[in-house]
């Protein structure tokens, strides 16, 4: 039975590849290049390896004829482990950087979105990169394969313990084991990835977010709120940030009432809302209170009832101040401004009875 001529002109198309690829040093350019094209096509896969490999032995120089190998090991007969050794001679016969070996992997030797294929070639062959600057960037690449694209846990924290190792100020590596210790409540070992971030930081806003951070980690979770003080006084002087409630805490645990007061201060000059500012001057002014400077708080009380006269407190503690004083007269002053606030009848009609009691006193009466 004769054949159709479409297969009879894939035959003999077929016998002459093969007759070329039995001698590989006799062949032209273009026989060769339809020796690979034809035996590719019908998937004659020996003689086609066979044939790469010959080329390969005889012309070193030129890099498709390995990268295409790689490419038929990794797509058509699943070997990933001799696509990387390809890839791995490759490397090492023509210095590649990863930049490089990146852009063979995606744009040849892999589909499109092949990530297992990927990682499978290039954790086979990362380490024939002879620069280290080329061996991280192609750990960081596995990491973020795995944390992204494959979601293997396990996989990420041993790339990651890899990629520290080999780059101990590793921004990524820190950052990944800083939230691995969070996670863990390892709180010491935050703090430890916090100040070597902190020290290896490329950017000020960086440096500033993470000292704000590790003083936030002492004073809150180790409880150190003098180491926390010394992270801020250190790296926060000038950060953007506002650091200012850490500081205070700082301040508040430390018994540093100067300290608290003088955060208050430095908040309240850019502070715009006036009950917010009302309610500043108050914090100030009981600080001042406790500190035995009754001037200064009443200065801050009434800077308070200025800039909010609903506020009941600071006219509270201003009556209580005087009274103590025996100032009966500012007594009755400020009680009447409290009264006018009150909405409670029943409290009005106290308020008054402490007025006529005062008013009945000699230092009033008249």
């Amino acid at each position: 039975m004769a054949l159709s001529p479409e297969l009879a002109g894939d035959s003999s198309r077929i016998v002459q590849a093969l007759a070329w690829a039995n001698k590989p040093g006799d062949v032209t350019p273009s026989q060769e290049a339809e020796v690979l094209s034809c035996l590719e096509d019908f998937e004659c896969w020996i003689p086609l390896i066979k044939f790469l490999n010959d080329r390969i032995r005889k012309d070193k120089s030129d890099q498709f004829l390995r990268i295409r190998l790689a490419r038929i090991q990794h797509r058509y007969l699943h070997d990933a482990s001799g696509a990387a050794e390809t890839i791995g001679d490759l490397i090492s016969e023509f210095g590649l950087e990863f930049d490089r070996v990146d852009a063979i992997l995606t744009e040849y030797v892999c589909e499109s979105e092949d990530w297992t294929g990927y990682a499978q070639i290039l954790e086979l062959c990362w380490t024939s990169l002879a620069q280290a600057k080329s061996q991280v960037k192609a750990i960081e690449r596995l990491c973020a394969v795995f944390e992204k694209k494959k979601h293997d846990d396990d996989r990420v924290y041993e790339y990651y313990s890899k990629l520290l190792k080999l780059d101990q100020n590793n921004l990524k590596a820190l950052r990944y084991f800083k939230i691995i210790a969070t996670q863990s409540n390892d709180w010491q070992a935050v703090a430890t990835y916090l100040s070597r971030l902190l020290q290896t930081a490329h950017h000020s806003n960086d440096r500033f977010r993470h000292a704000q951070e590790l003083a936030a980690v002492q004073i809150y979770q180790l409880d150190k709120p003098a180491d926390a003080l010394a992270t801020l006084r250190q790296s926060c002087v000038g950060s953007p940030l506002d650091y200012s409630n850490i500081e205070f805490d700082i301040y508040m645990r430390t018994s540093d009432q100067r300290g608290c007061a003088t955060v208050l201060k430095r908040v309240l000059e850019n502070t715009k809302d006036t009950h917010s500012a009302a309610v500043l001057n108050l914090k100030i002014g009981m600080i001042e209170e406790s500190l035995g400077q009754p001037l200064e708080a009443e200065r801050s009380y009434l800077k308070a009832i200025e800039q909010d006269s609903r506020l009941l407190e600071p006219l509270e503690r201003l009556a209580v101040m005087n009274a103590k004083l025996r100032n009966w007269k500012n007594t009755a002053a400020t009680l009447r401004q409290i009264g006018s606030n009150l909405q409670n009848e029943s409290l009005r009609a106290k308020i008054t009875q402490l007025l006529e009691r005062i008013e009945s006193t000699t230092e009033v009466a008249k």
